[in-house]
């Protein structure tokens, strides 16, 4: 049922491309609708996640409402602030940074975010860093929608967002004390469509230009007629996977249907 459901929302976005150049933003859903027509494959929410995660795909949450934040800017450990205080066991000292650390791949010390002292009020389209705890909610989320096992790793210093003047803000809780471990139940995730834009620029060109698309052989013919008896499969879908277009279709699935149908002729089929 979930994959006829998302076949026919698949459906609806065939009218996609104009709405991307008015939209400033897209639900991970409409991005994955994008997708699949782009691909000519289906491609699903949790796909978007997983480029997300694994640093392919930019992700964005938007804020109905408005969150707390302190804010600031990576320093890298060298150049960065501190006090320095005795250690507890008394034997040295220790550096206390302003803010929380970040590590290279490798392990090792590379940035500390000196954030600002004042609690700020943010609204709107904010960036992923994938520095923190959102990047743990994005991959809970990725298992829970493939139903792959619990993610029980949590961070102590929160879920963090990055504006577009470059800042990442470190989110609060309501009454912006503590850091916050999840992003606000009330925000969305999103695509902003310059992101999806440049993403399906530089994939190149997935779906064959008018030249190259070749002739109808036998075996093509075959993959259109298997195809078209799957599950909640319609003509707009098939004419996004072989790269042409809804009404060049019809042709080469009658010629199909004529080939390899063991029913009478005449089969019903979805728009």
């Amino acid at each position: 049922m979930e994959a006829v459901s998302f076949y026919t929302k698949v459906t609806l976005s065939v009218g996609m491309s104009k709405l991307l150049n008015l939209k400033v933003w897209l639900t991970v859903d409409d991005a994955a609708q994008r997708l699949s027509i782009i691909l000519g494959e289906v491609v699903s929410e949790a796909d978007v996640l997983r480029l997300a995660i694994d640093g392919r795909l930019q992700l964005s949450v938007y804020f109905v409402n408005y969150e707390n934040a302190r804010c600031g800017k990576l320093a890298p450990v060298a150049e960065a602030e501190y006090d320095e205080v005795p250690s507890i066991d008394g034997t040295g000292t220790v550096r206390l940074y302003k803010g929380p650390m970040f590590f290279s791949a490798g392990g090792a010390e590379s940035h500390v975010l000196e954030l600002e002292e004042a609690v700020s009020t943010l609204s709107g389209v904010y960036d992923l860093p994938m520095l923190g705890d959102e990047l743990q909610e994005i991959e809970h989320r990725y298992q829970k929608l493939t139903n792959g096992p619990d993610v029980t790793v949590e961070g102590l210093d929160g879920s963090f967002i990055q504006g577009r003047d470059g800042k990442i803000c470190q989110l609060l809780d309501e009454e912006g004390h503590f850091p916050s471990g999840s992003l606000p139940e009330d925000s969305v995730l999103v695509v902003r469509s310059e992101v999806l834009r440049q993403f399906e620029a530089s994939l190149g060109n997935p779906r064959p230009l008018p030249q190259q698309r070749g002739k109808w052989t036998d075996e093509k013919l075959r993959k259109l007629w298997d195809m078209s008896l799957e599950p909640g499969m319609n003509k707009t879908m098939l004419a996004a996977h072989f790269g042409v277009t809804r009404q060049a279709i019809d042709k080469p699935l009658k010629r199909a249907e004529d080939k390899f149908s063991s029913k009478p002729k005449g089969r019903a089929f979805g728009l």
